[in-house]
C-alpha cells in the first residue's frame, strides 16, 4: 500500500508551491506528472496525488531536489491570479 508523503503548500496571488518531504528517495527515481489541474508524484514507497482547486500552467513547473532535508519543491504559476485558500 503505497504512503501519502507529508507535504505543506504556500501561495500568493500568482504562484503556488509545493514541497513533499521523502526520505530515502533519489530525484531520477520519482515521476512527476503536473496537468493544469492535477498534481502526481509517485516516489515509492509514496503516492500523492492532488485534484487542484483551480487550473494552473503545467508547463511553467519547476522542480527542485533539495536532497539535505529529503524536500521536493515544486513551483507552479496559477493562470488565473488569485488566491484560492485551499489547495484542493
Amino acid at each position: 500500500m503505497p504512503l501519502v508523503p507529508r507535504y505543506t503548500w504556500e501561495e500568493d496571488a500568482s504562484s503556488l508551491a509545493l514541497e513533499l518531504h521523502l526520505p530515502g528517495t533519489a530525484l531520477r527515481t520519482i515521476d512527476i506528472y503536473v496537468s493544469d489541474l492535477v498534481v502526481k508524484v509517485n516516489a515509492a514507497p509514496y503516492v500523492l496525488l492532488l485534484d487542484l482547486q483551480d487550473a494552473v500552467d503545467d508547463a511553467s513547473a519547476v522542480v527542485k531536489n533539495i536532497p539535505a532535508s529529503n524536500l521536493l519543491r515544486i513551483s507552479l504559476k496559477k493562470q488565473e491570479s488569485r488566491m484560492w485558500k485551499q489547495l484542493q
